[in-house]
């Protein structure tokens, strides 16, 4: 009889630690002291290489591969253009093909992207401006444009909208006023408006109202957003939790445990620990989202970087500082150099993506010191496409560090990395 509770007692400790959900919400457990080597390949199954040609975009912040084309949310080099958000068009090959939309105040054209890199389920490219939002076809034409306010209702002040919902909502994300000025707390503590505050644009109306300002005023907190499945999550920073908002519902996706580092940060700590150089033990979200087999993200502890992957299949969360980068052969040696991404993680297609660019040469060159004629001659194989970007931006510097160079084809070039998801 003993041993029959003793097993049972074992059981029932063991399913505890890997329970998914705790009282029917899924737990994300963030430890940098339990921190291990992050080796791609767990993760992932593949990697694959494209190039961008004839770039003139100051950085990457979107990408989406269409059927015949890739679609780039990127900001004009600010020596060339105006220094905005601008949708780059590529077909398969690499080549720039034409910009969707026009910078500018008039019909057709906008001020700002205020919504990322948002494609609807017609194929259609939205954009949410500073007080419009317009749709293009993926050939530069403007389908729609509609203002999101009448003259009488006013753009709330203090948030920025941030996704539109099936062309009829829109999302405003607002701001909490970081200071330690003690009247501007006082005024935040009284602040009635909320951080998520949902607007339907035919009525031109509130009518969803989520996260209310004042509660957290007084705390140094992060507040994030993606979109999984057509639907706006909402990480809110108070209580560490990620919520799926829908019209008139608010619902727990995800809660995430910190362990013994789970207090919140003051913002009076946050000047403090500013003016005095002491890092304290504080851990704070700074990116998420989620793909249909994990939630993935980052967050810094006293200064530093982690990475979290959150496999919903194990119900098991990793905690990374280093990465070993199996899959492109770089081991540990600028093992997250290559490894790393920006905002939009595309989901659908399944893949994480990151930009490279001007250290490709060096990445290769690297690579082959590493292995043996017959690995290297193997890792060829197995990568043409990296092969092929490398002689390509070879042939390129070879032209540049000529005598008689004249400045011809003397166009920027950008790597973009797919790591395939497991």
């Amino acid at each position: 009889m003993k041993v029959g509770v003793y097993i049972l007692l074992l059981f029932f400790l063991f399913f505890s630690c890997k329970q998914v959900e705790t009282g029917h919400v899924t737990v994300i457990h963030l430890q940098p002291n339990e921190k291990s080597i992050l080796k791609v390949s767990d993760y992932f199954n593949r990697v694959e290489a494209v190039l961008l040609r004839d770039t003139f975009f100051f950085g990457v912040e979107d990408f989406i591969e269409g059927a015949d084309k890739y679609i780039v949310l990127a900001s004009d080099h600010p020596g060339l253009m105006q220094g905005k958000d601008r949708y780059y068009v590529f077909d398969k090959e690499g080549y720039f093909r034409n910009c969707i939309g026009t910078v500018g105040r008039g019909t057709g054209e906008y001020r700002e992207i205020r919504n990322g890199l948002q494609m609807g389920e017609d194929s259609l490219l939205k954009i949410i401006d500073i007080n419009k939002y317009l749709s293009y076809s993926l050939d530069g034409k403007v389908m729609q444009e509609s203002a999101l306010f009448s003259a009488e209702n006013k753009t709330p002040i203090h948030t920025s909208p941030r996704y539109l919902w099936k062309d009829s909502l829109v999302v405003f994300e607002g701001y909490s006023v970081v200071t330690d000025n003690p009247a501007m707390l006082r005024a935040a503590k009284q602040d009635s408006s909320c951080f998520c505050e949902i607007y339907a644009l035919k009525r031109n109306e509130l009518i969803h109202s989520y996260f209310p300002k004042k509660e957290a005023a007084e705390f140094y907190v992060t507040n994030l957003e993606y979109v999984y499945q057509d639907t706006f999550c909402y990480y809110y920073g108070l209580d560490r939790t990620i919520y799926q908002l829908l019209p008139g519902e608010k619902k727990v996706r995800y809660r995430f445990d910190m362990g013994k580092y789970n207090r919140l940060q003051t913002m009076i700590d946050f000047y403090e620990e500013q003016k005095s150089g002491v890092l304290h033990e504080y851990l704070s979200l700074s990116m998420c989202n989620e793909t249909d087999g994990y939630v993935i993200g980052k967050y810094d502890f006293k200064a530093k970087e982690y990475i979290f992957i959150y496999d919903k299949r194990t119900g098991i969360t990793g905690n990374f500082r280093r990465i070993d980068n199996d899959l492109l052969k770089t081991g540990q040696k600028n093992g997250a150099k290559y490894f790393t991404w920006k905002r939009g993680l595309v989901f659908k297609q399944g893949y994480l993506w990151g930009v490279y660019s001007y250290d490709w040469i060096e990445m290769i060159d690297q690579v082959k010191s590493q292995l043996s004629a017959e690995e290297w001659k193997t890792y060829c194989e197995e990568h043409p496409d990296f092969i092929r970007i490398y002689d390509i931006l070879v042939k390129d510097k070879r032209n540049k560090d000529s005598e008689d160079y004249q400045g011809e084809n003397d166009d920027e070039k950008v790597v973009i990395l797919k790591y395939y998801f497991k």
